[in-house]
């Protein structure tokens, strides 16, 4: 069983490119997929410069057969009243408990599980939706056990 080494940390405000989804569950992968490249697409054309990895916000409690509705985040280093750029959004700073998930995506629950145990067990409460931050996946490296998410969830 893999130990994860759940912390605390205070993520900065900052701006984001953004997308919003709903699909059926099972296709969630090709869903973020299709997000990615819409998201890098918008910021090429906006003259956006990414400050920071993909990221994906689960807006519903994810369970196969259901629709999932998700957000695609693209950090980048832009205004958000930016004049013709449609999809940016400021985001407040925020304190989070975050770990890291190092494999395949299949493998993810464990990381969740020992979030959801550190908060109920340090007295922590969550106050918005678990992100998955893609710190290394398939663009960067092709073999599953190489990919690394970092999964956080705000708390107060």
């Amino acid at each position: 069983m893999v130990s994860y080494l759940v912390q605390l940390k205070e993520l900065p405000p900052s701006v984001v490119l953004r997308v919003r989804s709903s699909v059926p569950a099972e296709q969630i992968g090709e869903a973020v997929r299709t997000a990615f490249a819409q998201l890098t697409s918008a910021a090429v054309q906006a003259g956006l410069d990414p400050v920071g990895p993909t990221e994906v916000t689960y807006l519903r409690q994810f369970r196969p057969g259901e629709v999932a509705e998700i957000e695609a985040d693209l950090p980048v280093s832009a205004d958000p009243v930016r004049a013709g750029v449609g999809g940016l959004v400021r985001r407040p700073g925020r304190i989070v408990a975050h770990v890291f998930h190092k494999g395949p995506y299949e493998d993810i629950t464990g990381a969740y599980q020992a979030l959801i145990d550190w908060i109920q067990r340090t007295g922590h409460r969550t106050v918005g939706h678990p992100t998955e931050v893609y710190l290394v996946g398939p663009n960067e490296d092709p073999l599953p056990e190489n990919y690394l998410t970092e999964v956080v969830i705000p708390v107060e």
